[in-house]
């Protein structure tokens, strides 16, 4: 009788440290999703989007020769987003 005291403790105990580990680490990966997933540190909306950036026109290299591009800029202290999709690309000489 006494032994099945002790194993029925046990086995309880060992199942509350295993709920408790579990929930931790539920809590740990619901906030790595959220620390990834970017929602809350950028204010933009949508994660794609760069903050504190807008769409510059920009001189491609070599400066004279190839004309000029779109790009987002670092503009600090802005609360201007930026989406990377409207970027575009500098010519090539060949084009």
């Amino acid at each position: 009788m006494k032994a099945k005291v002790i194993l029925i403790g046990t086995i309880a105990v060992m199942a509350a440290i295993t709920y408790l580990e579990t929930r931790e680490v539920q809590e740990l990966v619901t906030t790595d999703v959220e620390a990834l997933t970017g929602v809350e540190k950028n204010p933009c909306g949508n994660v794609t989007f760069i903050p504190n950036s807008e769409l510059r026109e920009v001189v491609c290299p070599p400066a004279p020769l190839n004309g000029t591009h779109k790009k987002c800029k670092d503009n600090k202290g802005s609360e201007v987003c930026c989406n990377p999709a409207d970027q575009t690309d500098c010519k090539s000489l060949f084009d």
